[in-house]
């Protein structure tokens, strides 16, 4: 294993592992050994991974304020790379931190605008997101759209975990 990129990757994902399982204090730890090779050994395509594990792993943690801090800067770095995918998938993410922070209007704001851009497992999430703030705000001619437009769209790959938040969010 080299001491770059590989390296930067195989912390970033233990981290993101160790936060799934609860184990905060070693999620900390690999993020912190990943962070530590940014940017000069490894460049700005693993700081803007580690950004989006870091966001993730905050959310996972319930520190929502983090997460959005850690997502707003790998949205900036991911446009600045030109990486759409990752970056179209923490826009969703962002969203639900928002949801979570009580920012109900930011975060409708943001699901709209991704909306219609978004295809595939983004659109799928942003619509599942939709739809639980619909019924936050109390919409239910809202909510039973967006769960309609949710069944009708299609996913190249199933990807369970994603999933099973959907379920979750759909209600």
């Amino acid at each position: 294993l080299d001491e770059g990129p590989s390296l930067a990757s195989v912390y970033g994902n233990l981290a993101l592992l160790h936060a799934k399982t609860g184990d905060f204090v070693s999620m900390e730890r690999c993020l912190e050994e990943g962070e530590r090779l940014v940017p000069a050994v490894i460049g700005r395509r693993q700081e803007f991974f580690l950004k989006h594990i870091r966001g993730l792993c905050l959310m996972s943690r319930g520190r929502y304020s983090g997460a959005r801090l850690a997502l707003e800067e790998a949205i900036h770095l991911g446009r600045a790379l030109g990486d759409r995918h990752v970056v179209a998938f923490d826009e969703v993410y962002l969203a639900e931190v928002l949801i979570y922070l009580g920012a109900y209007a930011e975060a409708h704001r943001e699901l709209v605008r991704i909306g219609p851009s978004a295809s595939g497992r983004p659109r799928s999430m942003a619509l599942a997101r939709q739809a639980w703030l619909e019924a936050l705000i109390g919409r239910p001619r809202d909510v039973r759209r967006l769960v309609a437009q949710h069944e009708a769209s299609e996913t190249a790959q199933h990807v369970t975990s994603l999933e099973a938040w959907e379920r979750v969010y759909l209600g």
